[in-house]
């Protein structure tokens, strides 16, 4: 803010307090101006990506599911996975975008509080013995193709077929039953269609229309999980934008042996780089409650609870 000092020195006394009144009524309209134009600003919230543009993304998630087995035994189940994945912009078109996606390291734990470690897996680290550490082997630096419009939302996907080919090729798995379970349950989670669903997770936040600081709106995604949140632009300036949001969350999980039906709530926290709208960080927690079966159990249904939290954070 420039401030100008003027000095009156030949002006009369009844000059003077007219011309003060006259800028201080002007500093009002001014003042009144730019608090009006500054709440009723406007901002585009979209992808502004150039082809070439490389982003790599660490992804953490712990999810604990809980069950109540009976009145006096509770099983706890907590599964962890780490992450790094690259995406590169192969295409831009006027409304959307071709993006390439590799999972260039993944690590995953699963334990529970009866047996200890059940699940440990270093993508990298191979174990010839092990069919899961082959399988998860075959997922790094395999390229999955997707669509995505300016807002985040994802058409489309190629690969993620050939990606449970080349993963079940990895396990060398002979036993036919084994090998369509398997392919079931991988099929389940990193097929194309459950990709697409996967994705819109860290893609999908922006609205279709101008937004003012404090404005909401809705967007939906369907899969095994199935969410309705509710977003709003919280804060922006030249670097960042603010973003947090509500919404229910349904899971309809049938894994080979298993199924879930549960029903909750999650809440959201996102910063994105202005510039090209792409996340800088982002944090997903989630509760879900409701019961699932376990076909060796027979008809009972279990009580469960599912928590979860998941980050990314953007490091190149």
């Amino acid at each position: 803010m420039k401030i100008f000092t003027i000095v009156f020195c030949t002006f009369a006394l009844r000059y003077t307090s007219r011309f003060l009144m006259a800028v201080k009524n002007t500093y009002f309209l001014i003042l009144a101006l730019f608090i009006f134009t500054s709440s009723s600003a406007q901002f585009s919230l979209c992808y502004n990506l150039k082809k070439n543009d490389v982003f790599e993304v660490k992804q953490e998630a712990t999810q604990i599911i809980s069950q109540e087995l009976s009145t006096d035994e509770n099983q706890e189940i907590t599964n962890k996975i780490e992450g790094v994945i690259r995406f590169s912009v192969k295409d831009v078109q006027t409304d959307q975008y071709t993006i390439e996606m590799q999972f260039l390291d993944l690590k995953l734990n699963m334990s529970s509080n009866s047996v200890g470690n059940i699940i440990d897996i270093d993508a990298h680290k191979v174990n010839p013995e092990d069919p899961q550490s082959r399988i998860f082997n075959g997922i790094l630096n395999f390229p999955i193709t997707f669509s995505m419009k300016k807002d985040g939302n994802i058409i489309s996907v190629d690969g993620g077929d050939a990606l449970v080919a080349n993963m079940l090729a990895a396990a060398n798995i002979e036993d036919e039953f084994t090998l369509e379970l398997m392919k079931t349950s991988l099929k389940n989670d990193f097929g194309s269609e459950a990709l697409a669903e996967s994705y819109k997770q860290m893609t999908y936040f922006y609205p279709n229309q101008m937004v003012n600081v404090k404005d909401t709106w809705e967007n939906n995604y369907n899969g095994e999980l199935t969410a309705c949140n509710v977003w709003e632009l919280t804060a922006i300036n030249d670097d960042e934008a603010h973003l947090m949001a509500k919404g229910t969350v349904t899971m309809a999980i049938e894994n080979p042996g298993v199924l879930m039906s549960l029903k909750g709530e999650q809440q959201i926290e996102l910063t994105t780089n202005t510039t090209n709208g792409f996340l800088k960080n982002m944090v997903i927690n989630s509760t879900a409650k409701g019961n699932s079966k376990v076909e060796q159990l027979g008809e009972a249904s279990i009580p469960t609870t599912i928590k979860s939290k998941i980050t990314y954070n953007l490091i190149k």
